[in-house]
């Protein structure tokens, strides 16, 4: 896109890949408890929308012993839609009503991704997600995980190998989050 853009690829001959895996890149950014409100936006390009598992977008803030994770997976083959992370005890995954199908995400094209997340008191809240011009209210509040050591804020990108361990490329431009 803009000459700079990062590729991350996967693969089942790659020796952390024998078989299904997945691999997860993260850039801790900053630290401190002063910002509460996020804007998480990025570009990604993929070469094979019909190849991942899921792909997962993240922000985390941790401090004081506590952790915020603003996941994200577009779950294009267990249940086709975005996934969104509770962290509270005994929970996980679990589906909004946003459809995540390969054919939203044309091969080898930039597809434009803003999450609008933040943190109140003890929770932490999904406002919206906005993929290529389209916005998508979710007006969701989970709990927070508690008894986190690490103290940082940190974006974070995944890609999940399907079970047939189909290889596939995606570059990442543009990335920028915006605290406040």
């Amino acid at each position: 896109m803009d000459g700079q853009s990062a590729e991350f690829s996967i693969s089942p001959s790659l020796p952390q890949c024998p078989d299904y895996c997945n691999m997860l890149y993260f850039n801790p950014i900053a630290g401190g408890n002063n910002v509460t409100h996020f804007i998480y936006d990025l570009y990604f390009y993929i070469d094979d929308p019909s190849a991942p598992q899921a792909l997962e977008f993240d922000l985390n803030q941790t401090f004081g012993g506590q952790r915020w994770t603003w996941g994200s997976e577009c779950n294009f083959r267990a249940d086709a839609h975005w996934d969104i992370w509770n962290g509270a005890p005994n929970t996980g995954w679990e589906a909004t009503n946003i459809p995540c199908v390969p054919t939203m995400f044309q091969a080898n094209a930039w597809n434009h991704l803003i999450w609008d997340v933040q943190r109140v008191g003890n929770n932490m809240q999904y406002n919206t997600l906005t993929l290529n011009g389209t916005v998508y209210p979710l007006n969701t509040t989970y709990h927070n995980q508690q008894d986190w050591t690490l103290e940082e804020i940190d974006t974070a990108f995944q890609m999940d190998l399907n079970a047939t361990g189909q290889p596939y490329h995606v570059w990442l431009d543009k990335v920028n989050l915006t605290a406040y």
